[in-house]
């Protein structure tokens, strides 16, 4: 089935010779989308997402950017907030990192580094969920993926390396935080999938977006973590005062 030649993709053409009727990955990825709308296959038909002219508008370097925000449900707009619910959102990871740099500001200073990289991955990954879901850059990807894994790996390789040198891992009173946090992430995790595109619970239009929740909620879940092996100032106080 033929789209209509003003949807059509301007795309150059690769040197390489291809069969008559052959499509590229990218040219079948398009024309379906084009063509479920019209037919009203895809669960969220009309001009969404608008990849054609989105692609004309900012080149094909955006594209998987575009394809994966497109899972998220939000609909994708030609804006400079494409998804502009979550990419909003997003800027609470960026707070919340940049309130643990300030909160650990006051930690001696072979921990304060770590700490450091810990609340600056998490600032970094926020940023990278604004570019994802909001100007949607060519390294929008990289932004948004890189920082996320090495948050992970820090979180983890944190614990295990104070193990290792058998150090007490978190303070004494991080049980209480080790607990929300696990709560507060299974509601995270139930939040990302409600949000997803192919949720029942899926409305792109609509203003109130469960992959907004997953974006405050996770930072929340990670803040607690982060306090969990490094307190801030407060709770080391009070760990002072003799009992």
């Amino acid at each position: 089935m033929a789209i209509d030649s003003e949807k059509r993709l301007q795309l150059s053409v690769s040197h390489q010779a291809r069969r008559p009727g052959e499509l590229t990955l990218w040219e079948t990825f398009t024309n379906k989308f084009v063509v479920d709308s019209r037919s009203g296959v895809h669960p969220h038909a009309g001009s969404w997402p608008p990849l054609p002219r989105l692609a004309q508008r900012f080149g094909r370097s955006m594209i998987p950017t575009v394809m994966s925000a497109t899972s998220d449900c939000e609909r994708v707009r030609e804006s400079l907030l494409s998804q502009p619910v979550l990419a909003v959102s997003s800027l609470g990871l960026v707070a919340i990192g940049a309130w643990l740099l300030w909160a650990w500001r006051h930690l001696p200073t072979n921990e304060r580094w770590s700490a450091r990289v810990y609340a600056a991955l998490l600032v970094l990954v926020g940023i990278g969920s604004v570019d994802f879901h909001g100007p949607q850059t060519s390294l929008a990807q990289f932004l948004h993926d890189v920082p996320i894994a090495l948050l992970l790996f820090w979180a983890a390789i944190v614990p295990i390396w104070r193990l290792v040198r058998r150090n007490p891992v978190f303070h004494s009173g991080s049980r209480k935080l080790i607990l929300a946090a696990i709560v507060i992430s299974v509601f995270a995790v139930a939040s990302y999938w409600a949000g997803r595109t192919s949720s029942p619970l899926c409305n792109p239009d609509s203003w109130v977006q469960p992959h907004a929740a997953w974006h405050i909620l996770i930072a929340i879940a990670l803040a607690l973590w982060g306090v969990a092996l490094w307190p801030i100032k407060d709770v080391r106080a009070r760990e002072e005062v003799p009992s």
